[in-house]
């Protein structure tokens, strides 16, 4: 028995290495890349004097977490995340200032240093705060799909499927707004978004998923009033 789980853990670490492999190499296609700011064609999503409201799921350690979260530019500088549940109990409060997240409150359950750096991840990602007044690789596919890239060190890479909007009238460029993202660390995907209907509103809903040894998954759902 011993011998069969541990030939099951070699086989399924194979399994995972060939398949991230796979995930990475189709980025070995993209082609005519150009640098572009981020700012200057993607929309965020965080806007001043406008609060940000979603039905949310987040599982994560086998607990299964329902609740809104409300996402609020409080000043010019700073936002706030915060996470409630349907019985009014607030999870976590984290604070945004340009591309940074901190973490003001967290739920004592919560409250570990591996699980607080996979929420502020992931919610960085997913509210792309991550490519915030970054320089990107506006690349095409030989699909003709556009993906836009960001390097972050020798490893971290982040990729953002990409559609065309309308044209911005200061700039000989398309406005983006982005489909799906995927970071890795080397060729180990870390995490993948997919977001419906994206538009300057933001998104109407977003499902998140984070791999390895700490898995989450994120689902928000926009609440429009």
């Amino acid at each position: 028995m011993q011998q069969y789980l541990k030939n099951y853990l070699l086989l399924s670490s194979i399994c995972c290495m060939f398949f991230s492999s796979c995930a990475i190499s189709k980025y070995q296609k993209l082609t005519n890349c150009s640098t572009i700011v981020a700012d200057s064609i993607i929309t965020p999503i965080i806007k001043l004097d406008k609060i940000l409201k979603f039905n949310t799921t987040i599982d994560v350690l086998k607990n299964h977490l329902t609740g809104i979260v409300l996402v609020k530019q409080t000043d010019s500088v700073t936002a706030h995340i915060v996470f409630v549940t349907e019985l009014g109990m607030k999870m976590f409060d984290f604070e945004v200032k340009g591309d940074s997240i901190n973490a003001r409150y967290v739920f004592e359950p919560l409250n570990k240093p591996a699980i607080i750096t996979v929420l502020k991840e992931n919610f960085r990602n997913i509210l792309l705060l991550n490519i915030k007044g970054k320089v990107l690789n506006e690349c095409t596919h030989k699909s003709k799909q556009t993906f836009l890239m960001l390097s972050s060190g020798n490893r971290q890479k982040t990729f953002l499927k990409a559609e065309k909007t309308a044209k911005l009238e200061h700039l000989d460029k398309s406005k983006y707004t982005i489909v799906e993202q995927e970071t890795y660390h080397g060729k180990r995907l870390n995490s993948k978004v997919i977001y419906n209907n994206m538009s300057d509103r933001g998104f109407a809903k977003a499902k998140a998923k984070q791999y390895g040894l700490i898995k989450f998954y994120f689902e928000l759902n926009s609440i429009t009033e």
